[in-house]
């Protein structure tokens, strides 16, 4: 199947274009009652290769519809090696939904959707099974789809039937470390689960995850994401032992919040940089609440700030001079 996957030439992506949008409304009728996500993916020129490729091939290969056009079963993975084009169900459509999702929302909204009624996790007189470690995955997979896709009763359901088996705990020398174990009685906490659950505890809102990926917004040029390159950068923090839990440009102010990565090293002297600061000498930095003023200037680059402190939690206020929308960094 895959050999009819070939490279795009420049005259072939000027074709994508409306070619790809027409193609990604097709995808949403098809699925029926498929209802947009809560925003857009990256519309790019090279992003829309991607999108043709979705759209005009993943559309016809690994989603298979019934003659209604109700998707029936979809690809969790395809061999090469093997031409093995693993499709069993509906359900197998949640093994990719979630990473398809940044890319083309239509799609991974039609396999979201048939997973779920094949599932049958929107049948409120019908309790979902309690999770176990082996039927896991699915789960916490349903769980951010339908959070993402601002399907909160769906998520709901999903978060409440997870709550046994996730037995989150700390762990490692000191007890620093923090993990899920699912109650499989293993030293270290699965790293895959554990991916997916951290998904879970950091992306709270509709669109989130959708929106780590965009290059832009409403709010203009300045709020996208490859604007974090030019605004003002925390480097040099002393990981693991010293950890950053937020980093803000909101206007000219930097907000820098820090956490103990290592308890045994706790109030020991670190320091840590903020480059690409207009404010140069005349930036003032505040420290939990307080004026701070052991940092300095770097000899050969103005733009940076050398931040002396101590391994502990604190949080920075630093006025940087430097113009930006409110961006995480």
């Amino acid at each position: 199947m895959y050999d009819n996957v070939a490279a795009f030439t420049t005259e072939e992506e000027a074709e994508v274009g409306a070619g790809a949008e027409a193609g990604a409304g097709e995808a949403s009728a098809a699925g029926g009652g498929v209802t947009p996500a809560p925003a857009q993916a990256p519309q790019e020129r090279h992003h829309r290769v991607a999108m043709k490729w979705f759209h005009e091939y993943h559309a016809k290969n690994y989603m298979l519809r019934d003659k209604a056009g109700k998707l029936i079963a979809a690809t969790m993975y395809y061999d090469p090696v093997l031409d093995y084009n693993h499709a069993l169900d509906a359900k197998m459509g949640l093994g990719v939904a979630w990473y398809t999702l940044p890319q083309s929302p239509e799609l991974a909204r039609a396999m979201y959707d048939a997973a779920v009624e094949s599932f049958g996790w929107r049948d409120v007189s019908k309790p979902i099974p309690a999770v176990d470690p082996g039927s896991f995955r699915w789960a916490v997979l349903g769980m951010l789809c339908a959070r993402e896709l601002g399907d909160n009763l769906v998520a709901q359901r999903l978060e409440e039937a997870m709550q046994d088996v996730l037995e989150p705990r700390f762990f490692g020398e000191g007890g620093d470390e923090f993990g899920y174990f699912f109650h499989l009685g293993e030293e270290w906490p699965r790293g895959q689960l554990n991916s997916l659950m951290m998904c879970n505890d950091l992306l709270t809102s509709a669109g989130d995850w959708l929106r780590v990926f965009q290059t832009g917004n409403a709010d203009g040029e300045e709020n996208s994401q490859d604007a974090r390159f030019s605004q003002p950068t925390v480097e040099g923090i002393d990981f693991p032992h010293f950890g950053v839990c937020r980093a803000r440009n909101d206007g000219d102010v930097l907000t820098v919040e820090t956490y103990v990565g290592n308890s045994k090293r706790a109030d020991e002297p670190t320091e840590f940089r903020v480059t690409k600061v207009s404010a140069g000498s005349s930036a003032t930095i505040v420290c939990d609440g307080e004026v701070h003023t052991d940092w300095m200037q770097d000899a050969d680059d103005v733009a940076t700030l050398w931040i002396k402190t101590t391994i502990a939690p604190h949080l920075f206020i630093v006025q940087t001079g430097t113009a930006t929308t409110a961006t995480k960094l």
